[in-house]
């Protein structure tokens, strides 16, 4: 039985068929698992992305939607710009 890792799955097809999740238990402790059809569910819509990665996408997406263009240079030079001009504050 593993006891010290915890397994993550989406709730792609793959991972929730019957045989699949008959591994999972036999293998995993149910706290050591967090799935769709298991005991710990995986939030809907939730990013799998560490919080700092979560705040740049938040503060890129901040600066650009909704900006249109015709190539991918502009926006391209623009997010390097801005990643480049961030402070350690954001």
């Amino acid at each position: 039985m593993i006891t010290e890792s915890t397994l993550v799955q989406d709730g792609a097809p793959a991972h929730i068929h019957r045989r699949v999740q008959q591994v999972i238990r036999q293998n995993f402790s149910d706290l050591r698992v967090i799935g769709r059809c298991l005991l710990t569910a995986w939030p809907p819509l939730s990013p799998d992305l560490s919080l700092w990665l979560s705040r740049l996408w938040g503060f890129l997406r901040d600066h650009f939607y909704g900006e249109r263009t015709a190539t991918l240079t502009r926006p391209k030079h623009s997010i390097i710009r801005h990643v480049r001009g961030i402070n350690a504050d954001l």
